[in-house]
């Protein structure tokens, strides 16, 4: 048995195809499924990418070991559960902003259509996503920096 893998541009893992379900033709050449780019890889090769497919790259025609970039903060946010926003507002107010803070706060945003694109999430969202753009909004209002966001942030997934 034959198998084939394929990698993309980065060396990751894009799939695998064998000739037992896709046989070569009659005339000894590679199934016309298989992709022309797939490379024929060895057995121990095949377990090691099924086991740990994304703890491999193929660089330059070579399987290497990968340990991916640790993540920048603004991945790590980008990828934060999203809260409701009773644990937002009990998560503010256990850290001592009071409700009527942001809301003073949200009044006196100059941008007419902010201020009113602000209060409508603040009003009316089911929940809150950590780089959302009202959420965003909310926090420059009342002085919050992105670290304590953060924090707010791990306070309410405790609420």
């Amino acid at each position: 048995m034959k198998i084939f893998a394929l990698f993309n541009n980065d060396g990751g893992l894009e799939g695998f195809w064998s000739n037992d379900l896709f046989p070569d033709t009659a005339d000894g050449n590679r199934h016309e499924k298989i992709p022309v780019e797939a490379i024929e890889i060895d057995t121990e090769t095949h377990k090691l990418l099924v086991e740990y497919p994304d703890a491999w790259r193929m660089i330059g025609g070579t399987l290497s070991a990968y340990t991916p970039p640790e993540p920048t903060i603004e991945e790590v946010r980008q990828y934060m559960q999203p809260i409701t926003p009773r644990q937002l507002r009990l998560a503010l107010v256990r850290s001592g902003t009071s409700i009527a803070t942001v809301e003073a706060a949200l009044e006196a945003i100059a941008d007419t259509q902010a201020k009113e694109e602000a209060k409508i999430e603040w009003e009316y969202a089911t929940e809150f996503g950590r780089l959302a753009p009202a959420l965003l909004t909310i926090a420059a209002a009342i002085g919050l920096t992105p670290e304590a966001v953060d924090t707010l942030w791990e306070q309410a997934f405790t609420i």
